[in-house]
C-alpha cells in the first residue's frame, strides 16, 4: 500500500468514498459534487490540510484527510485525522491499520505532539479499531450546528 496526495482528477472515487463515509450512508447528488469540488479547490493551497488516497496495485481503497495545527500554547503542533474511510469492499484486509500508521508517520515527521479524530458516536465498529491501535478516549467532543 502507498500513500499519496489527491489531486482532482481523484474527486470521482473520493465521492464514492465519503459516500461511504456518512452516517447515514447516502448517494451523492449533482449538488453534493459540486460542493466536494469547491471544497477541494479550497484546500488545494493549504499545505496544512491535506487529502490522502490509501492505494494498492494501482487501485484506491481508502482515503483521510490531516490537518496539521500550529500551536501556541505548546510550540509542537497538533493533528487532527479526518474523513478516513476504507472502500466497503478491502475493510478486515488491514488497510485502516495501514493507513493509521502512515498517518502517524506523517505527524512525526511534522513535529506533531499528539494525533486527535472524531468519531460519530453510532460507529461502535470503529470505536474498536480506534480503540485496538491505541487512541484513548479523551473528554468529550463538541459540536454547534451553524447552519440553523
Amino acid at each position: 500500500m502507498i500513500i499519496i496526495e489527491a489531486k482532482e482528477v481523484d474527486l470521482p472515487i473520493l465521492i464514492k468514498l465519503y459516500e461511504q463515509l456518512v452516517y447515514p450512508p447516502k448517494r451523492f447528488g449533482a449538488e453534493d459534487v459540486q460542493f466536494c469540488e469547491r471544497i477541494f479547490s479550497r484546500t488545494k493551497d493549504n499545505r496544512n490540510y491535506q487529502i490522502y488516497l490509501a492505494v494498492v496495485n494501482g487501485q484506491v481503497v481508502g482515503t483521510f484527510s490531516l490537518l496539521i495545527m500550529d500551536s501556541v500554547a505548546y510550540g509542537n503542533p497538533s493533528a487532527i485525522l479526518d474523513d478516513m474511510v476504507v472502500d466497503e469492499n478491502w475493510r478486515g484486509k488491514g488497510i485502516g491499520k495501514m493507513m493509521i500508521a502512515e498517518v502517524q508517520q506523517i505527524c512525526r515527521e511534522k513535529g506533531c505532539r499528539k494525533l486527535m479524530l472524531s468519531s460519530n458516536i453510532n460507529r461502535q465498529e470503529a470505536h474498536h479499531f480506534y480503540k485496538a491501535l491505541g487512541f484513548q478516549v479523551h473528554g468529550y467532543s463538541f459540536y454547534v450546528d451553524l447552519e440553523a
